[in-house]
């Protein structure tokens, strides 16, 4: 907000509010909620209608399948689907432990495992463009291709400026979120120990980062993602079988 008025500035908060909360309660009040039995069919006739009605490229479907993955995720961790038995600290996912979780998972795993680099993929998704697919996929797109004829109600094109303003506004956001997150799980070593950011310490009960990654082995969090993976990995074979144009992707 670096040079602009205070009037402007909270008319640009206000405003982007305003359309915030108009798409919540968009999505809140509309009965389109996708039966978890035809997650996978949904999916599929999204990447068909990705592949038969947007433009070549593979971006798209690098979108649909983070998509997907981020559904089957959440479901799982945040418990709306059943399935994961790990309690770190004191459960599966709280206040209290998903530093554990992010700190293990972005070190242990993404860089000791993995070979991740997290500064770059990082980067990259928060400079990626906003696939127009997307806007089909959450049917606030004129009605068109399989998805439409399958999955006729809950379409809502008159919302499709809404949408994306908003989806502009989060990728906006993310460019930010993502260079104050990098410092954040930073480690420093003291001696001969790595030592977490004080906040994220503080967060989950002031263990150190030693602590954590003990706490994160007695609980098995390497199975849980692992498990997680699986479940994800499951999904994107059923919509490749039901695709055919995707299974020369598959390697």
């Amino acid at each position: 907000m670096r040079g602009a008025s205070t009037e402007h500035a909270t008319f640009t908060i206000a405003s982007m509010a305003e359309h915030i909360s108009c798409l919540v309660g968009m999505f809140a009040e509309r009965k389109h909620t996708v039966p978890w039995d035809h997650l996978a069919d949904y999916a599929a006739m999204t990447f068909q209608d990705a592949l038969d009605l947007y433009p070549p490229g593979e971006s798209k479907l690098a979108y649909l399948c983070g998509w997907l993955v981020h559904i089957v995720g959440d479901s799982l961790i945040k418990s709306i689907r059943p399935g994961l038995t790990m309690k770190l600290l004191d459960g599966l996912y709280t206040p209290r432990n998903r530093p554990v979780q992010d700190l293990v998972t972005y070190h242990e795993i993404g860089r000791k495992e993995l070979g991740l680099d997290w500064p770059k993929l990082l980067r990259e998704l928060a400079a990626a463009p906003i696939e127009s697919v997307q806007l089909h996929a959450m049917r606030v797109t004129k009605p068109r291709g399989s998805l439409a004829a399958n999955f006729t109600n809950a379409w809502s094109p008159e919302d499709e400026g809404l949408t994306t303003f908003v989806c502009q506004e989060n990728r906006r956001y993310l460019r930010k979120y993502v260079e104050r997150l990098l410092p954040e799980y930073k480690l420093t070593q003291v001696d001969d120990a790595w030592q977490c950011d004080a906040e994220l310490s503080r967060q989950s009960g002031g263990l150190s980062y030693a602590q954590m990654v003990q706490e994160a082995q007695q609980a098995d969090l390497r199975k849980t993602i692992s498990q997680i993976a699986d479940e994800a990995s499951s999904f994107l074979d059923r919509i490749a079988a039901q695709v055919s144009a995707l299974a020369s992707l598959k390697d």
